[in-house]
């Protein structure tokens, strides 16, 4: 019997890697925007080059989430828990902000907030959460889709999705599709097929790393180079108008293409130290809860206006860059702290148990699917090809109770199988049968 293989091996330890990169990068973006870090660098400066740079670099962050949903979700259990449990994450969260809120801004502390708190999908500000509720319901639809692809189509795929929804939209300054920037149902929905994808056609797997990340690098210059011509200027060209942040957008070709690489290079990347799979351990299943909690609007408004990132600002462009990427890994690491008391909290209140029993309770309710015998049959030439798959098959196990060398069987399981191939549409290649009668052994 083949050694089963413990879950913990199969972990894509790289990955998990990604979520807590790609929450730092999200941290480093706010900063630099939110933390006006960048509107306070005199524009042409070395520090607002740099800073745009680094605004380009870390653009993708939402995209690498996409596509890390698509990628991971491809081969995973679909259950309507988990998604009630990032729901009750979310009320929590924003509970948590009412209560900071309460006590810095108590004016802005309204009962429709109140409300909203509870129903994060009705309002504009968790757009995020809204687009991945409803791509979330239509996963299971989007998995029997991906897993039915051949490799060849899953990258022919990939190419359609980049060139008719970024490239061909960008180049023509026309958001054809109302994917509204990326900030959408419909974008993210794209990006778990793309994901799914990716992982189904192997796209970018091989590919030696230095060439990936020179890849990356070109990408993030692209993108920068019109905001630091432009800024939010628009230009024109051959009669269309096109703005300078035209390229630093979620659906902008880029940007999508520097997630796609972010992912197949910390997919590839193997971690086996123990140390490291610990802190990825602890560190990763957070990153969800960070992101969550410093966009409530009042620990925003509590972090953002601290005089911290005025000074940062001023200091020269090697400098500033590192400390924004140091305050973000320490703003990971608080915010961190306090995802871990939340699943403390949750799991003293099993919470997570609560909404299993819940789905399994409501199952119930809805009788399983049941197909009963001879459904698939449809016609008498289906009816023929069954009966002679059974009379080929009964044939080759009269004859290997007799003692019938293997090979002699040959016939008779070719004939079965060439039946079933006629009700499942599926042929059976001459090397496939060859590998089954190398590997049988009687006696076994």
């Amino acid at each position: 019997m083949e050694k089963q293989i413990p879950p913990e091996r199969q972990r894509n330890w790289g990955i998990d890697a990604l979520r807590m990169v790609a929450t730092i990068m999200v941290l480093v973006l706010h900063i630099l925007n939110l933390g006006k870090v960048l509107q306070f660098c005199p524009q042409g400066s070395m520090r607002y080059i740099g800073g745009t740079v680094a605004m380009a670099a870390t653009y993708c962050t939402v995209n690498c989430y996409g596509l890390i949903s698509g990628y991971v979700g491809l081969n995973s259990r679909y259950r309507y828990s988990k998604l009630a449990l990032l729901w009750v994450q979310v009320v929590f969260y924003n509970l948590l902000g009412l209560v900071v809120g309460l006590f810095m801004w108590p004016e802005k502390v309204t009962l429709r907030r109140l409300l909203t708190s509870f129903l994060p999908v009705m309002s504009d500000y968790y757009w995020y959460f809204t687009a991945y509720f409803a791509t979330f319901l239509l996963v299971p639809i989007f998995n029997k889709g991906l897993q039915s692809l051949t490799r060849r189509q899953a990258r022919v795929l990939s190419v359609i999705i980049v060139f008719i929804f970024t490239v061909f939209p960008t180049v023509l300054a026309k958001d054809t599709f109302s994917l509204q920037r990326g900030y959408t149902m419909l974008w993210l929905s794209l990006l778990y097929i793309l994901g799914g994808c990716m992982r189904r056609g192997e796209i970018f797997t091989g590919r030696p790393k230095w060439l990936l990340l020179l890849g990356y690098g070109l990408c993030v210059a692209v993108a920068a180079i019109p905001r630091l011509i432009w800024d939010t200027d628009s230009f024109h060209v051959l009669g269309l108008d096109y703005s300078g942040r035209i390229l630093t957008e979620y659906v902008s070709p880029p940007i999508l293409l520097c997630a796609m690489i972010l992912l197949a290079v910390f997919a590839g990347i193997k971690i086996k130290n123990p140390k490291v799979q610990k802190v990825i351990r602890v560190l990763a299943p957070a990153s969800f809860g960070i992101y969550i909690f410093h966009m409530q609007f009042d620990v925003l408004n509590l972090i953002f206006r601290l005089p911290l990132f005025r000074w940062i600002s001023w200091q020269p462009a090697p400098l500033m860059l590192l400390l924004v990427l140091l305050t973000a890994v320490v703003l990971y690491l608080i915010f961190a702290v306090v995802e871990k008391l939340r699943q403390q909290l949750f799991a003293a209140l099993k919470i997570q148990k609560g909404l299993d029993k819940l789905e399994e309770a409501v199952a119930t309710l809805f009788p399983k699917d049941h197909q009963p015998y001879g459904q698939i049959l449809t016609n008498q030439r289906q009816e023929e090809a069954a009966r002679r798959a059974k009379d080929s098959i009964a044939r080759a196990k009269d004859a290997l109770l007799a003692g019938v060398t293997p090979d002699a069987l040959l016939t008779d399981v070719e004939e079965a199988l060439s039946a079933l191939g006629e009700l499942t549409g599926q042929s059976v290649r001459e090397d496939i049968t060859a590998r089954i009668f190398q590997r049988f052994c009687v006696g076994k």
